[in-house]
């Protein structure tokens, strides 16, 4: 790894027993003056000691039951919400890789563990964990200079199957339609995506192919890449091959969404459902995170587990908003049963259009595009105008957080000389 990328020594403790893995790490360390390896604590558990070091990394190796490990992840972020905690699992135990990620671990890898794959995993978790500290430095700025408040919106739900293209996409159009303002629609599923599909257009060209270029990114490169759609809303689309979607790093996504937010006013991303280092770059990077949830028990409890992920992730509690999607199917769960099990109001309802939406998929012309008069179109017309109240809000309290810590530094500044 190349001193550039870590800005100060990192401090490293590690969970470790395989000896193997423990012989790797120490080559890695003694390789690189900018890893600063403070103890291996095997299995310990003890909280108190990781209070202590205060690591910036943590390599912890899945060994005792995953509910204790996931329970300690859980204690480690809600203290330490900057330390970068990547898990180590077995071939055994690697089923529950997902629930780690959930539970708040950056990354993962899985043993036996090669050098070069490991080593790019840790540069990569600590180079984007790099960045995102950079992002949130606040820097003194001239008071004449206006500086751009990002609008970015991700549609996510920890459960396939409820609808987050069908809002994403509608949702965009809806935004362009009312804010009258430059609006990307971006697919942020690294597997499988759909805006093809559910706007009928084809591209040879997708967001990889911005990856080479994303310290050249402007209007002109942009431009060959993004499918203008008669709506207004210029679609990316994301990867359209399995081989070429797994070269996607999170560093890769935090980067280009860094670009995009200096072009575009306002920003959609359709998030999908599974969770990756991906898509966790993707909700750190958004503004706003509409999780998207259906009426029924199963999706309330992934809904509820999802909401215990942002705690440990260390998001405020505005940053989340809940809607419900096919609300008023028969025998579902009232909205306010949902909004007291989950703790917080539902942001907004979106009525049950099945055959509206099956039609709109299957001739790849969204609802909101081609009947603006169906109920379902009236509501997302109706939740996108709150939106971009929503969102320029939260832009304008980061804007006056933003002020009231530049006077501080200057402050602070003017105290030191």
């Amino acid at each position: 790894m190349n001193n550039s990328d870590f800005e100060r020594n990192k401090k490293l403790i590690t969970y470790i027993n395989d000896k193997d893995t423990l012989k790797l790490i120490d080559k890695i360390v003694k390789g690189n003056q900018n890893i600063s390896f403070e103890e291996n604590l095997s299995l310990d558990r003890d909280i108190s000691n990781i209070l202590s070091i205060s690591p910036d990394l943590i390599l912890l190796e899945i060994t005792k039951s995953i509910k204790q490990e996931i329970k300690f992840i859980e204690e480690i972020n809600a203290l330490l919400p900057t330390t970068i905690i990547i898990a180590i699992f077995s071939k055994a135990n690697r089923v529950h890789i997902q629930d780690v990620l959930l539970a708040g671990a950056r990354a993962f890898s899985v043993q036996p563990l090669k050098r070069k794959d490991f080593e790019s995993t840790i540069r990569r978790t600590v180079e984007l964990q790099n960045r995102l500290i950079r992002s949130t430095k606040l820097i003194v700025q001239d008071s004449e200079e206006e500086v751009k408040q990002h609008k970015t919106v991700i549609v996510f739900s920890p459960r396939g199957g409820v609808g987050t293209t069908t809002i994403a996409s509608n949702m965009a159009i809806a935004i362009k339609k009312n804010a009258k303002k430059k609006t990307l629609l971006l697919d942020g599923k690294q597997f499988f995506g759909h805006l093809d599909i559910f706007f009928n257009v084809m591209s040879q060209n997708n967001l990889i192919d911005l990856i080479p270029h994303l310290s050249e990114l402007d209007q002109v490169i942009l431009d060959e890449v993004i499918v203008k759609h008669v709506s207004g809303v210029d679609l990316l689309l994301g990867p359209n091959s399995l081989p070429a979607a797994q070269g996607l790093h999170p560093e890769n996504y935090f980067s280009l969404l860094e670009k995009l937010q200096e072009i575009y006013d306002y920003i959609v991303i359709d998030g999908g459902h599974s969770v990756s280092e991906n898509t966790v770059t993707l909700l750190d990077v958004s503004q706003v995170i509409t999780l998207v949830i259906n009426p029924d028990l199963a999706s309330l409890k992934d809904a509820r587990d999802f909401i215990t992920v942002c705690k440990s992730l260390s998001y405020p509690d505005e940053k989340l908003v809940v809607i419900i999607n096919n609300a008023g199917v028969r025998n579902s769960l009232d909205p306010a049963e949902i909004s007291k099990a989950l703790g917080r109001e539902v942001f907004d309802l979106i009525p049950n259009d099945s055959n509206g939406t099956l039609n709109a998929i299957n001739y790849g012309v969204p609802v909101y595009f081609q009947d603006k008069k169906r109920k379902f179109s009236r509501s997302i017309d109706k939740f996108s105008k709150r939106m971009i109240r929503y969102l320029n809000k939260q832009a304008n309290n980061n804007k006056k957080k933003d002020e009231k810590v530049n006077l501080d530094l200057l402050d602070k500044s003017s105290k030191f000389g």
